[in-house]
């Protein structure tokens, strides 16, 4: 469920829900109508009416090349979305032509807490680089000019609980930088003297901070690409052991 304006016009404020059978539905309703990924009160838009939200979404504008993320988001197995802006590989203002696009990403569950939406946004745009706005509690996007990808299945986002002032140290390691794990389960960033094993263990044990169970670090491990080498590699069980050991590194 999103918000789609009235009109097509940027300053509308009235905004009306709508559901989706299938995520890749979102496709056409995103390139025909002004939208946001917020469900607002009384359906006007206002970051004092945020009421809920279920999908991310992250412009792309300052020269984050397409498709190496394009290719992350597949070897992460993400449920993902990708639109072209307007602006793609036109000139914006003074900036020269590059690719601009939008990212969208499903949670299976409504975030109802404002700042940890923020929260969660933020984490995602300081690991891609991506435009600071799109955690406005307001936000609203113009249609995307075509779809460049989607994917229907896959894993969802977790939402990130903002941390507390009273938090120590150790809690606050459990808002880990997403983007790291996509870096790591891609094989792109190898630690320890380029070693694959304690790269995948790494990510694992972020994988843990965040929240995800024996069962879903599997599913996202086996989707990845440096996950599913090593497993061909070592076999299931051996994966299996780095995921139960991650428990004692919390």
């Amino acid at each position: 469920m999103l918000s789609i304006a009235q009109s097509n016009d940027i300053r509308c404020t009235t905004f009306f829900t709508q559901e989706f059978d299938k995520f890749s539905d979102l496709g056409d309703t995103i390139t025909k109508n002004i939208w946001s990924p917020i469900i607002f009160k009384n359906n006007r838009r206002s970051g004092a009416n945020f009421e809920a939200s279920m999908f991310i979404a992250i412009d792309m504008d300052d020269g984050n090349t397409l498709k190496p993320i394009h290719k992350s988001l597949e070897e992460l197995g993400l449920m993902y979305l990708i639109g072209l802006t307007r602006n793609h590989q036109k000139w914006k203002g003074n900036k020269p032509p590059c690719d601009r696009y939008r990212i969208v990403l499903a949670a299976d569950n409504f975030c109802e807490i404002p700042e940890d939406y923020q929260y969660t946004i933020e984490m995602f745009i300081k690991s891609l680089r991506s435009d600071n706005s799109c955690k406005d509690l307001a936000r609203c996007y113009f249609p995307c000019s075509e779809i460049y990808a989607v994917k229907d299945h896959g894993h969802f986002v977790q939402w990130l609980q903002k941390p507390t002032q009273k938090q120590n140290q150790k809690s606050e390691i459990k808002v880990i930088n997403q983007g790291r794990i996509m870096e790591y389960l891609s094989g792109k960033r190898l630690i320890k003297s380029k070693s694959r094993h304690m790269t995948l263990f790494a990510a694992i044990c972020d994988l843990r901070r965040l929240g995800c169970d024996d069962d879903q670090i599997m599913q996202i491990v086996i989707s990845s690409k440096l996950g599913s080498e090593l497993i061909a590699e070592d076999g299931e069980k051996e994966i299996e052991r780095y995921v139960r050991s991650s428990e004692k590194y919390l």
